[in-house]
């Protein structure tokens, strides 16, 4: 679980120290590769008095049940000095050996507003109408265009959602004449996921040790980089440029297009083609396997 939120998680010993290295940690502080984290107290990278004492205090204390869980925000400071905002996911457990240990996420909120609040910054949100922190919350981009990204002025009436929907498909997207005049569909959801697997089998991604498996690290690896873009600039004109559509899948890319044939048009593209031809293999395979099974 903290994989899906966290940058790094490590584990910790009874006396707060990393049972193991962490390269991804190393990678944040940036130590050389020489240098093992391996039984390094974490409050060794937090420059701060307080930090260090919060952090002790939150995780620390025999009165604590094992599997107390905490959330709090402290600083780490890299070899260049450079103080980094954390924010920081704890949940205790018993360890082999039979002692308190601590599996620890930290998450940097630099560029992305962090999942639990500061305490300087909770009062402002609370003083904010209900309407305004949801518009926040919801688009995360450029604030000066949040009011074209559906959040209405003050005192603005409210839209019916008929309405929203339809004033939201005329205020964006490309025009019919973008488009070269061609009906463009919106993209299969499983040719999403097919092109999205894809990107990430040209990525390599470090597998925490508690992770379950490579792909699902990749996707948590891939979760981490969208929600950092989520606070990029709004960008109007992001939509496919190119000029052929795929009409029965929606893919909008000429590298799987077939080319211009009659036949073009029935199979839809490459992608179209392959998927089709995976699923005829997959029923002949279990066709052949109910035959001899009788």
């Amino acid at each position: 679980m903290l994989g899906t939120i966290c940058d790094i998680v490590v584990e910790l010993d009874e006396d707060l120290r990393l049972t193991r290295h962490s390269e991804r940690l190393s990678d944040v502080l940036l130590h050389t590769s020489g240098r093992s984290l391996q039984g390094v107290p974490i409050q060794e990278f937090m420059p701060a008095e307080d930090d260090r004492s919060t952090f002790s205090e939150k995780l620390g204390g025999a009165e604590k049940s094992p599997s107390h869980a905490e959330v709090f925000h402290a600083k780490i400071g890299d070899s260049n000095a450079t103080s980094v905002s954390m924010e920081f996911f704890s949940v205790g457990f018993v360890g082999p050996d039979t002692r308190r240990h601590h599996l620890l996420g930290m998450r940097e909120f630099t560029d992305i507003p962090p999942l639990t609040p500061a305490p300087e910054l909770q009062q402002r949100q609370q003083a904010l109408p209900a309407r305004a922190r949801s518009a926040r919350t919801t688009w995360p981009g450029t604030p000066g265009n949040a009011n074209r990204c559906g959040a209405l002025a003050p005192g603005a009436p409210e839209k019916s959602e008929e309405a929203s929907s339809a004033s939201s498909r005329s205020s964006w997207g490309p025009s019919a004449a973008e488009q070269g005049g061609l009906y463009r569909r919106m993209t299969d959801d499983s040719v999403k996921k097919i092109t999205i697997a894809t990107t990430l089998l040209s990525w390599r991604v470090h597998v925490p040790a508690v992770a379950c498996c490579p792909w699902h690290a990749a996707l948590t690896d891939a979760q981490c980089v969208v929600d950092s873009m989520k606070s990029h600039r709004c960008n109007p004109s992001f939509w496919p440029k190119g000029p052929w559509q795929c009409q029965r899948c929606g893919i909008v890319d000429d590298a799987y297009r077939l080319g211009d044939s009659t036949r073009s048009k029935a199979a839809g593209c490459h992608l179209c083609e392959g998927v089709r031809l995976a699923v005829r293999r997959a029923a002949a395979s279990r066709g052949s396997s109910a035959k001899a099974s009788l």
